[in-house]
C-alpha cells in the first residue's frame, strides 16, 4: 500500500482491520519528514470514530496530532480554539463538518495541506456528500504540483463501489486497489518496529571541558579535583572504616565514577556529563551526612548508658560534618555544576543528536497521550545512563510527571529527588507509579525477569544501537496491541 501510495493517489479497499489506516499512519510519517511545513488532514466521518483513529495516529505519527473528539467537537465551532489547534499541531483528526469550517475561517488550505486522509469514502459521500464535492472540485482547481496527495479507504469491495457508473467525485482522482489478507497469515499481534532517522551533529567537547578525568582531577575553572573529593567523600560515609578492603572499594568506585563520567560525554553529551557528575558526588554527599547522623544517634545511646560522667571521645566528640573541608568544596562545586548546566554551552541543547531525536518522540507522545494516560518505556545499555536520561527527559518537560529510572537490581529513583527520598524507593515502588501513570516515562536497561510486572505501553524506544536482533521482539512485546 506504501509503495503505490508513494507514486500517486489512492483509494485502498479492504477488510476493516486489514491496516489501511495503519498504512496511511506510516504515510503521513513519511510526508511530515519530507515536507517539514506540510499538515496532514485524516478526515474520519462522525466524531465518534476520531478518538479510535487517533489513538493510533498518537502511537505512529512522532509529531503533534489534534482531535475533534465528541467530547471535544463544540470547541471546535470557537473560531480561536481552532486557530489556535491548527497552528501548533502537523495533523488533524477531525470530521467533515470540523474540516468545512477550517477551510472556511482560512485556519486550512490546500497550500498547507500536504497530505489528506479519507477514513471511509462512501461513508464521507453518503453522510457530507456536500463537502465531498466541494473538496473534490477545489482540488482539480489547485496546480497539479502543489496539489496534495490522497489516500482514501473504504470498507467495501470495488466489485460493490461500481466505480464506472459511481457518482462520487473522489473516484475520478484516485487510483483504487483492493487488498486482501491471504489467509495462511494470522492477524499481528505484536507493535511495529518503526526505524526513526536523526541529523547526526558532530560534536567536540574539548574547548568546554577538554578531557573528560583531567576535567575531573582539576582542570577546571575552579580547579578541583572532583575525583578526590568523590573519594573523601566514599571515606566520609564508611562509618570509620580503614581496613585495605575498603581502601580498594573505594578506588574502585573512582575509576567507576571515572570511566562512566568519560563514557556519558561521548554517547550523550555535556549537559548529561554535568548532570552524571551532579549526581554521583549529590549522593555521596548525602550518604557522608546520613552517615554522620547515624552515628550521632549511636553515640546519644551509648550515652545513656555509660555511668561516667564524660563519655568516650570516640563518641561524644565527632564535630560537624558540614564544616569539613571536603564537604564544603564538595558543596561549592556542586553550585557551579548546576551553574553550568544552564549556560549556552552546556545546556539541554549540549547533548548528543540521538538524545535529542529520543526526547522529540518521547514529547510529541506525551503530548499526544496526555488525554489518555499513555506510557513511555526507554531502554538503554548502560545502567549509569538511566538515571541521567531521566533527568534530561524531566529537564525537556518540566509540564510533565518526573521521569523514573530503574538502575538494575532493586535500585530505582524518580528524576529531581534527593538521595534520602530515592535511597527509600525500591523498584517495585517505581513500577508501581509508573503502571499507575503517576510517572509514566521510564528509563532502564535491557529487559529483567520482573518485566512482566511492568504494564504494557504506548511507546518502547530502543535508543541504543540494538548489536542483538532478537532482543527487538522483546521491546515489541512490551508495547500494547494496534487495534486498527
Amino acid at each position: 500500500m506504501l509503495a503505490l501510495a508513494r507514486q500517486q493517489n489512492v483509494l485502498v479497499s479492504g477488510k476493516s482491520g486489514i491496516g489501511k489506516t495503519f498504512a496511511a499512519a506510516f504515510l503521513i510519517r513519511e510526508t511530515l519528514l519530507n515536507d517539514a511545513e506540510g499538515k496532514a488532514l485524516v478526515l474520519v466521518s462522525g466524531a465518534a470514530k476520531t478518538t479510535e483513529v487517533f489513538n493510533l495516529l498518537t502511537r505512529l505519527c512522532s509529531a503533534k496530532v489534534v482531535v475533534a473528539s465528541e467530547s471535544s467537537e463544540h470547541l471546535w465551532r470557537d473560531a480561536s480554539y481552532s486557530k489556535r489547534e491548527c497552528a501548533h499541531a502537523k495533523v488533524l483528526c477531525v470530521s467533515p463538518a470540523i474540516a468545512s469550517n477550517l477551510f472556511h475561517l482560512g485556519h486550512l488550505s490546500y497550500a498547507n495541506v500536504a497530505l489528506i486522509v479519507v477514513e471511509d469514502t462512501e461513508e464521507m459521500f453518503t453522510t457530507a456528500a456536500t463537502f465531498t464535492a466541494t473538496l473534490a472540485s477545489k482540488y482539480t482547481k489547485q496546480p497539479r504540483h502543489t496539489r496534495p496527495k490522497l489516500f482514501a479507504m473504504v470498507s467495501k469491495t470495488l466489485s460493490e463501489l461500481d466505480l464506472p457508473t459511481s457518482s462520487n467525485p473522489l473516484y475520478p482522482l484516485v487510483s483504487a486497489f483492493c487488498i486482501t489478507q491471504p489467509t495462511f497469515r494470522k492477524r499481528a499481534t505484536i507493535a511495529p518496529i518503526i526505524v526513526e532517522t536523526f541529523q547526526y551533529e558532530a560534536t567536540n567537547y574539548t574547548g568546554t571541558v577538554g578531557h573528560p578525568v583531567e576535567f575531573l582531577r582539576g582542570a577546571n575553572a575552579l580547579h578541583c579535583n572532583a575525583e578526590a573529593l568523590f573519594a573523601s567523600l566514599l571515606a566520609l560515609g564508611s562509618n570509620g572504616s580503614t581496613n585495605s578492603q575498603y581502601d580498594v572499594m573505594i578506588e574502585s568506585r573512582c575509576k567507576q565514577f571515572a570511566d562512566a563520567a568519560e563514557t556519558v560525554l561521548e554517547q550523550l553529551g555535556l549537559w548529561c556529563f554535568l548532570k552524571y557528575i551532579e549526581l554521583e558526588l549529590r549522593h555521596e554527599l548525602d550518604e557522608a551526612l546520613l552517615s554522620q547522623n547515624d552515628r550521632r544517634l549511636d553515640a546519644h545511646s551509648i550515652n545513656l548508658l555509660t555511668t561516667s560522667d564524660e563519655a568516650p571521645s570516640v563518641i561524644s566528640a565527632a564535630s560537624d560534618m558540614s564544616d569539613h573541608a571536603d564537604v564544603k568544596s564538595t558543596r561549592s562545586f556542586l553550585d557551579w555544576i548546576v551553574t553550568q548546566q544552564q549556560t549556552e554551552h552546556g545546556g539541554l541543547q549540549a547533548t548528543h543528536s540521538r538524545l535529542k531525536k529520543a526526547a522529540d518522540l518521547v514529547g510529541a507522545y506525551m503530548e499526544n497521550a496526555a488525554s489518555h494516560g499513555g506510557r513511555c518505556w526507554i531502554f538503554m545499555q548502560r545502567r549509569a545512563h538511566t538515571r541521567v536520561v531521566a533527568e534530561y527527559m524531566t529537564a525537556c518537560f518540566p509540564s510533565y510527571p518526573p521521569c523514573c529510572s530503574l538502575q538494575g537490581g532493586s535500585q530505582a529513583s524518580i528524576a529531581g529527588q534527593a538521595a534520602a527520598t530515592n535511597g527509600a524507593l525500591k523498584a517495585v515502588d517505581v513500577e508501581a507509579l509508573f503502571n499507575d501513570g503517576r510517572n509514566p516515562v521510564l528509563v532502564s536497561t535491557a529487559l529483567s525477569t520482573e518485566v512482566d510486572q511492568i504494564a504494557l505501553c504506548g511507546l518502547v524506544i530502543s535508543m541504543d544501537e540494538v548489536v542483538d536482533p532478537h532482543k527487538l521482539l522483546d521491546f515489541r512485546q512490551r508495547t500494547s496491541l494496534i487495534t486498527l
